[in-house]
């Protein structure tokens, strides 16, 4: 079924450019949220930036949906902004395209705009520094006396 539904969207972004999905999971929260709609265009994956969202089929053969963090000659490393495990690098061939705009309750909250690429990687530059906030909560902040 992964297979089928990869090809499915790879092939309708091949013939009509671009195709709207809907969200599912956590792993891009909180620009993505479970459920929002989302535009996506094709794109070859040379031309993806860091910053931008991307689609792509992961290893683990799930269609995945993160942002774009690193990139070389022949790969691109994706994280989801949720998450602080590794980066997942995948080659260019495994990418299918970009998320144009994110809806919400009717509302766009996302556009692929140099301000929304700006934002996204400065959360994924503050993950260290949230992971510290988030485990120091965890442990309960000393009192001031």
């Amino acid at each position: 079924m992964r297979d089928f539904m990869h090809s499915a969207i790879d092939q309708a972004l091949k013939t009509e450019g671009r195709v709207m999905i809907r969200a599912g999971g956590q792993s891009m929260r909180p620009w993505i949220m479970d459920g929002d709609r989302l535009t996506v265009a094709s794109c070859d994956a040379t031309r993806l930036q860091k910053g931008e969202i991307g689609l792509y089929k992961a290893q683990d053969g799930l269609i995945t949906i993160h942002r774009v963090v690193d990139k070389d000659a022949d790969r691109c490393a994706f994280r989801g902004d949720a998450t602080s495990g590794k980066v997942e690098w995948v080659p260019h061939s495994a990418v299918s395209g970009r998320v144009e705009s994110a809806t919400r309750n009717n509302r766009t909250i996302y556009r692929n705009t140099a301000f929304h690429r700006w934002t996204g990687r400065l959360w994924h530059l503050s993950g260290p520094l949230r992971r510290f906030i988030a485990k120091a909560r965890r442990r309960g902040l000393p009192q001031a006396q």
